[in-house]
C-alpha cells in the first residue's frame, strides 16, 4: 500500500511540474511571434489605414521659395506666351529634349504630340488668336523635379473654347527648368462655373 501511494505521488509531481526555464522561454517566444507576425491581409489593412496625406504634410513642412516657384513656372509661362505670339522658338524652348504633350480624352484615351510639331502648327495659324489663361495653380518640388498643376481656360479668337487642367512635369536641366511632359484634359460642364470654382479667391 505504501509503495502504491509513493508511485502515485511521483506521477502527480511529473504531470503537474512547471516547464523548465528553457521550455518556458521557447513557448513564450513562439506565442510572441504568432502575435507579432501579421498575415498578408492584416498587412494590407494596415497599409490602407495609413493617412495618405502624410506625404503632402511632409512637403508642406519644406515650403518652396518665391524665387523657386517663379523659376519652375517660367517654362510654363513661356509656352503660353509663345502660343499667343505664334513664336515657334519660344514654344520649343519651354520643353526639354524628348518631352511630350499628351491629351487625355474623357474616355481615357491618350493622344501624344511632339512639341516641335505642336509649335509648328501654332505658328502657321497666324490668323487665329490662341490664349490659354491660367486661373489657378499649385507647385510641388523635390530637388530637380517639380510638378505644376494648373487650372486653365482656353480662349480662341476671344471666345472661350474649353477649360480644364494641365498636369505638367518640370525638370531642372543644369540651371534651367524645362517641361518634361504636359498632360491636359478638358473639363465637362460649364466653363463659367469652372472659372468660379477654381479661380484664385480674394482674401
Amino acid at each position: 500500500m505504501f509503495v502504491r501511494l509513493r508511485v502515485l505521488l511521483l506521477l502527480a509531481l511529473v504531470c503537474f511540474s512547471p516547464l523548465s526555464t528553457a521550455e518556458a522561454s521557447t513557448a513564450e517566444a513562439s506565442t510572441s511571434q504568432n502575435e507579432k507576425k501579421p498575415n498578408a491581409l492584416s498587412n494590407g489593412e494596415y497599409l490602407s489605414s495609413l493617412e495618405t496625406s502624410r506625404g503632402f504634410n511632409q512637403i508642406e513642412q519644406h515650403p518652396i521659395s518665391i524665387k523657386d516657384k517663379a523659376d519652375i513656372f517660367s517654362p510654363v509661362q513661356r509656352l503660353f506666351d509663345g502660343m499667343r505670339e505664334h513664336n515657334k522658338d519660344k514654344i520649343i524652348s519651354a520643353f526639354a529634349t524628348d518631352a511630350s504633350i499628351i491629351r487625355a480624352s474623357r474616355t481615357g484615351v491618350l493622344k501624344y504630340t511632339d512639341p516641335i510639331l505642336f509649335a509648328q502648327s501654332i505658328t502657321r495659324r497666324t490668323q487665329d488668336m490662341m490664349d490659354e489663361r491660367i486661373i489657378n495653380y499649385r507647385i510641388q518640388k523635390f530637388e530637380n523635379l517639380a510638378s505644376v498643376w494648373t487650372y486653365f481656360v482656353f480662349y480662341f479668337n476671344g471666345k472661350i473654347s474649353h477649360c480644364g487642367v494641365n498636369a505638367i512635369q518640370v525638370v531642372q536641366i543644369e540651371s534651367q527648368w524645362k517641361i518634361g511632359s504636359l498632360m491636359d484634359t478638358a473639363a465637362t460642364g460649364s466653363c463659367e462655373e469652372f472659372i468660379i470654382d477654381h479661380s484664385v479667391k480674394d482674401n
